[in-house]
């Protein structure tokens, strides 16, 4: 039950921020922030931390509960409810509940989801095919062919400066 409590204070204060610099207090004063969470999926599924930030920017300008107008993805990385069945927050992508798509929209949840995903497609990829197939899935990328995306242009934008930061700080 402690830890539905600790999600709980998450959302609430990533609600009232919105921002990277994010945190939260859980009960034993450790406090999380986003880039935490970033960190730690960047480490498990050997994305650059530049990398997954980038797409977080292109996909929802840092909003938490972003969705998307023209299709059904959700949060910080725009996870569309098919991925994320596939990676067990979703059971099943054509009937999801409402507490399924609360569910995608925590920051955990949806930055783990997106980093796995990058993982995936950036071991056998390079990179802007990769983000390109991030974006429009790996199964129409295969079926229709390389696009050169303003999507993938603005990701791999955002990498660059999100990796200079890095390297300057």
């Amino acid at each position: 039950m402690g830890w539905l409590i600790t999600v709980i204070a998450l959302i609430a204060l990533l609600l009232m921020t919105r921002k990277a610099s994010a945190e939260v207090t859980m009960s034993d004063t450790k406090v999380i922030t986003l880039n935490d969470i970033i960190e730690y999926n960047a480490k498990q599924y050997s994305v650059p931390t530049a990398l997954i930030k980038a797409v977080i920017a292109a996909e929802s300008s840092w909003e938490v509960y972003a969705k998307n107008p023209d299709d059904p993805s959700y949060g910080l990385m725009g996870i569309m409810p098919i991925v994320a069945q596939e990676y067990g927050i979703v059971k099943d992508w054509k009937n999801v509940t409402q507490a399924e798509i609360d569910s995608i929209y925590v920051p955990q949840n949806n930055i783990g989801c997106g980093s796995k995903l990058l993982g995936k497609l950036l071991a056998k990829y390079p990179m802007d095919q990769a983000v390109t197939m991030y974006n429009v899935g790996e199964h129409n990328y295969n079926v229709h062919g390389a696009r050169n995306t303003p999507y993938k242009d603005k990701v791999i934008e955002n990498y660059h400066r999100y990796f200079n930061e890095e390297k300057n700080a």
